[in-house]
């Protein structure tokens, strides 16, 4: 019995230790604001190798802040990481659900992979013309949409195979002078 007691004793000293040094540590005011310097300024240099850990320990540090989850899809979509884009873009809508530059880029990476299928769609249909003209069809009209304003329509990629780059689509960036500006509640 003692046996069992002690044991128990063990076990539940083992658990609270490291339940412990699993928690996260408080981060004060001033560490939080440098390291969101530190993340901004690695994100508007184009640094994406530092940007994207300094960003995700500010979303810890500040977990209900949506601007590092913006600029972190920001980046991953920028890199055609389509689907953590779509996690952190996600993640900003269950911070500030009305934020239209978030609801817009997700909205852009939702074509892009939707136009990923149609072009797998087209190179695997094989011998079978309807389903490859259905899928060629579906994604010129996706690749339209992704087109920037300013392309025409001879500048669009002659077939599917023709992929266009990952930047298809134009994102649009935070405005942190007036971050409700585009609150579309």
């Amino acid at each position: 019995m003692i046996l069992r007691f002690i044991a128990v004793a063990l076990l539940l000293t083992a658990v609270g230790v490291t339940g412990c040094a699993a928690q996260p540590q408080p981060v004060t005011p001033a560490e939080q604001f440098a390291l969101r310097k530190s993340a901004l300024n690695a994100y508007k240099t184009g640094d994406a190798a530092t940007a994207i850990p300094l960003l995700r320990e500010w979303s810890e540090a500040a977990p209900d802040l949506p601007e590092p989850w913006f600029r972190l899809g920001n980046l991953y979509a920028r890199q055609g990481r389509n689907l953590e884009a779509v996690s952190a873009y996600r993640a900003v809508l269950a911070r500030a659900p009305g934020h239209g530059k978030a609801l817009h880029n997700l909205a852009i990476v939702h074509l892009r992979l939707s136009r990923e299928a149609w072009l797998q769609l087209h190179q695997l249909a094989g011998d079978d013309p309807l389903l490859q003209a259905h899928a060629e069809s579906r994604y010129r009209a996706l690749t339209a949409l992704l087109r920037p304003p300013a392309m025409t329509a001879s500048e669009e990629p002659a077939s599917p195979d023709e992929v266009p780059d990952a930047e298809a689509g134009e994102l649009v960036e935070f405005d942190s002078a007036d971050p409700n500006r585009y609150d579309l509640r």
